[in-house]
């Protein structure tokens, strides 16, 4: 069972937790409310931006807030964008049982919470089934679960895996069915982080439902202090208007913890820049 962590204030020093893995100012005060679109007007241009045909994500950010910026690029700040809005950030595992998926090639399952070779009993790969039966969070340098294997070469053993390596069901299909399909560029060798937080985006766009053809792509990765930034880029290519949208989504280097800091229509992001109290401003067309 997957347990979701809503956040109502998104506090501005952004100190943010700790997993397992590795990869890798200027805050508006005035606040404008906004449904799911609106209108943008500068010296020389005036655009009006909407998430139409997509699912309203206004709840989690204010398109009233981006602002146009030079050479034909507009601007958002992380902070400005969700300031009193509800925050979009990666679900936590709790302790109950759940049903959940393997998301690697050759994933050890092992009698004990160490990585050791007396510890192996078997191997795990992608779309293997588990029952996690308990997250046993931080030890050893890693997470990790304790997970009944249903199915693969490893079924009916019981173990712990890295939680690295373990997405929910739900994550699972969306992964399998739109983020491996021709025309992307992610694959089985991205980290899986990434393609969790691809996956939340893609659920929380409702994309069985609504976008049946999309292709995703990671645009760029970059590295701040103990923060990694990550662009995606989501297009619906049955869709000819808005058909394109933007997500900057802001990941802890030392767990698998995120942060999705903007959604907006968009078709690339030009720059990032971080600001002294933590917010980043992004550039995009």
């Amino acid at each position: 069972m997957i347990r979701k962590q809503l956040f109502i204030t998104f506090v501005l020093s952004l100190a943010l937790l700790c997993s397992c893995g590795s990869f890798g100012s200027k805050s508006e005060s005035k606040s404008e409310s906004v449904s799911n679109s609106a209108s943008i007007s500068g010296p020389k241009s005036s655009v009006t931006l909407r998430y139409t045909p997509w699912v309203d994500l206004s709840r989690h950010f204010n398109l009233g807030k981006v602002r146009p910026a030079d050479n034909g690029l507009y601007r958002f700040n992380s902070l400005d964008i969700s300031y009193n809005k509800t925050l979009f950030a990666g679900e936590r595992l709790d302790d109950s049982e759940y049903n959940a998926t393997v998301l690697g090639t050759k994933v050890f399952l092992r009698s004990q919470p160490v990585i050791s070779n007396h510890t192996s009993r078997g191997f795990l790969n992608t779309g293997d089934k588990l029952t996690v039966m308990n997250h046993i969070g931080f030890m050893n340098g890693k997470y990790w679960d304790f997970v009944y294997v249903n199915t693969g070469k490893s079924r009916g053993m019981e173990g712990y895996v890295c939680s690295d390596f373990v997405v929910s069901q739900e994550q699972a299909e969306v992964i399998l069915g739109y983020l491996f399909r021709q025309g992307s560029n992610l694959d089985i060798s991205t980290p899986s982080k990434i393609l969790r937080a691809a996956a939340d985006v893609l659920l929380k766009f409702e994309v069985n439902k609504r976008h049946q053809n999309i292709m995703v792509q990671l645009l760029d990765s970059v590295v701040y202090d103990n923060h990694t930034i990550v662009t995606y880029r989501f297009r619906d290519l049955d869709v000819s208007n808005n058909n394109s949208m933007l997500a900057v989504v802001q990941f802890f280097n030392s767990n698998n913890d995120f942060v999705v800091l903007g959604i907006v229509p968009g078709n690339n992001v030009y720059n990032i820049v971080r600001n002294t109290n933590g917010s980043y401003d992004v550039y995009f067309n």
